[in-house]
């Protein structure tokens, strides 16, 4: 994830390069395989209550969340191949956020911080904070939130069943249609090759697996993007940092 606007960087290039392409982690562990028969009122058909619940969810305003992203990337350009490892662990909580960044790439490390409080964006440059005007990232901002909302259609999900997942028993929504990739900041669009969340029975999320591909010819990307969804609708106070500490 970047937060780069157009009057000046938030963060340092290499996490453009690197980072700007979380789709928008994970606490849970993997769902157990096999499903149960389809719960009453729910359905193997596009929509239904559990999707309608967990999109209704993923789109509150004023959205409150913390995430945990994990994403591993492919990418091939010109014949280069690069792996890319790269975690986010954030805090939204209306119009504020709090998010870091790590990741590696062909040999760099890098880590990055980003809060948005109010009217003023911070990131963490060089060991120092340094303030910006919101309206500098605002596209950024909003692009973060849609990565985390994943879809606003229940019709673009469906019902498979109820699953184990770590101590939990949940409802997994998988993909009824094909669902555009769009990275966060730049980068080549595409679409998700396996799109799979799980919910609590009132929609709440708590866990999203899936595998991209993006671009085309000598461009190429395709990964898996993993969230762990926690503390959704509570609301999270978050601090504007000291100016150059």
């Amino acid at each position: 994830m970047a937060f780069a606007g157009s009057t000046g960087a938030l963060l340092a290039e290499p996490v453009a390069d690197v980072a700007a392409r979380i789709t928008t982690p994970s606490s849970a562990e993997p769902a157990a395989p096999g499903a149960e028969p389809a719960a009453p009122g729910a359905t193997m058909e596009a929509g239904g209550r559990y999707a309608e619940a967990a999109v209704a969810a993923l789109n509150a305003d004023p959205l409150a969340v913390h995430i945990e992203q994990v994403v591993t990337a492919t990418s091939t350009r010109g014949g280069w191949t690069v792996e890319t490892l790269a975690t986010m662990s954030g805090n939204v909580s209306g119009k504020n956020l709090s998010v870091e960044v790590w990741a590696i790439s062909a040999g760099q490390h890098v880590n990055a911080k980003v809060r948005v409080v109010g009217r003023a964006a911070y990131a963490m440059v060089k060991g120092a904070w340094v303030k910006r005007k919101r309206s500098q990232v605002k596209e950024q901002i909003e692009a973060l939130h849609e990565a985390i909302r994943l879809v606003d259609d229940p019709l673009d999900l469906r019902y498979v069943g109820v699953e184990r997942v770590g101590k939990r028993d949940l409802i997994h929504l998988t993909a009824a249609t094909s669902i555009p990739y769009e990275p966060i900041l730049h980068g080549p669009t595409g679409r998700f090759d396996a799109f799979d969340l799980w919910v609590t029975k009132d929609g709440t999320p708590v866990r999203f697996e899936g595998r991209f591909s993006a671009g085309g010819g000598a461009d190429r990307y395709t990964g898996t993007t993993t969230i762990g969804f926690s503390k959704y609708g509570v609301k999270i106070k978050i601090k504007a940092p000291k100016i150059g500490r």
